[in-house]
């Protein structure tokens, strides 16, 4: 498994532990320092408990972050993925055999898959490298601020039940943790078929380009009846912003005044301010 991976899983599921803590002690400080107390007569015990724990409970964060994307549908969804994407589906269909073999598999969630099936046999390891520490930052800081609030909100929440007369039931203690169970069970599942389902994507387009050289080619050559791609408002942003600079630099251009040549000549052979004139 990635170390890094591991490592900010590891982090968030500590950032979860914390705020527990913090939460209980919120609650009912003597609870605290009770369990405190008791953890300091078994601490190798404790600490290569807290060292199996906090990753796996950072990738639950995590799971429970990425759960969001998905049903948001915005997951993997940049300039870079649509750019790609729609190059190969115009040269897919630039040609009948390619449109009636491969259309039917480039429709729907297939951006991600298609650029990723290029991207890592096209762009160099230190780039991939840097990509990839940016995204593992990115997943670390969400799920940080997804164990923070968590954490806290179960530490306050678990003990406020506690001192509740019901919560010694164990048909109560039971229903909940039958509930939890069940939700893991179902993110657990939705996650491993959504995993499943990029990996073939991703294979099937890795075995697009393989069976078809020609099409790669086509991708890789300048397009000229290309249609029109899809931008984004990043990407609109960012190319009238472009127009104006461009704009204002034609304009003040214009508005210089014009000098004669003479005065220009005479400009040029005068020496510069400051300098020493020749003896």
């Amino acid at each position: 498994m990635d170390f890094h991976f591991l490592v900010r899983n590891g982090i968030a599921g500590g950032i979860f532990l914390a705020l527990l803590i913090v939460g209980v002690w919120v609650a009912n400080p003597e609870d605290v320092v009770k369990l405190l107390e008791s953890m300091a007569s078994a601490q190798s015990l404790i600490v290569a408990a807290v060292a199996a724990a906090t990753p796996v409970i950072g990738i639950c964060l995590q799971s429970l972050f990425l759960i969001g994307r998905y049903a948001r549908g915005n997951v993997f969804t940049d300039e870079a993925r649509i750019i790609v994407a729609n190059r190969l589906r115009v040269a897919v269909k630039s040609d009948a055999s390619w449109d009636e073999q491969y259309s039917r598999f480039l429709e729907g969630d297939m951006d991600d898959r298609l650029f990723v099936s290029l991207y890592h046999r096209k762009a160099p390891q230190h780039l991939i490298e840097w990509a990839r520490r940016r995204r593992s930052y990115y997943y670390l800081g969400w799920t940080s601020v997804l164990g923070a609030v968590l954490g806290f909100l179960s530490g306050l929440a678990g003990e406020l039940l506690w001192q509740l007369s019901f919560w010694h039931e164990t048909f109560f203690r039971s229903l909940i943790a039958g509930a939890a169970l069940a939700c893991w069970i179902l993110a657990a599942a939705y996650l491993a078929k959504r995993m499943k389902r990029d990996a073939d994507f991703m294979e099937l387009a890795w075995a697009i380009f393989e069976l078809t050289p020609e099409l790669q080619k086509r991708i890789e050559a300048p397009a000229k009846d290309a249609a029109a791609p899809r931008h984004t408002p990043n990407m609109q942003v960012l190319g009238a912003f472009l127009a104006g600079v461009l704009a204002g630099r034609s304009t003040s251009r214009e508005r210089e005044p014009a000098v004669p040549a003479g005065r220009q000549r005479r400009r040029s052979l005068s020496p510069a301010r400051g300098t020493p004139a020749p003896r």
